[in-house]
């Protein structure tokens, strides 16, 4: 059985290929050819979805550095003033 017909047309020197399955032309797409999409559409989804759930971690952890950058900042610049001048131990009021 012939899987392939060739025709040629007689305005151009193109060959036109047409796929037979079941004795029947292939239209859209070829039968081999139909879980393309559900098969790349699992294969891109988990990489699209470890980016997205990288990017947010990400997001947590630079928020929480900059949380932590904060509160040393404003306990370091607070500790002088609250400090006074009625003691000479710099961790008196810290512990």
């Amino acid at each position: 059985m012939d899987m392939h017909r060739v025709s040629r047309t007689e305005s151009s020197a193109r060959v036109r290929v047409e796929a037979w399955s079941g004795g029947k032309p292939a239209r859209g797409c070829a039968r081999d050819e139909r879980g393309q999409t559900l098969t790349e559409f699992a294969l891109g989804v988990p990489v699209l979805l470890t980016l997205l759930v990288g990017v947010a971690v990400l997001g947590v952890a630079f928020n929480n550095y900059l949380t932590l950058n904060y509160a040393t900042n404003t306990a370091a610049q607070k500790l002088p003033i609250s400090r006074g001048p009625q003691t000479t131990d710099p961790c008196f009021l810290t512990s």
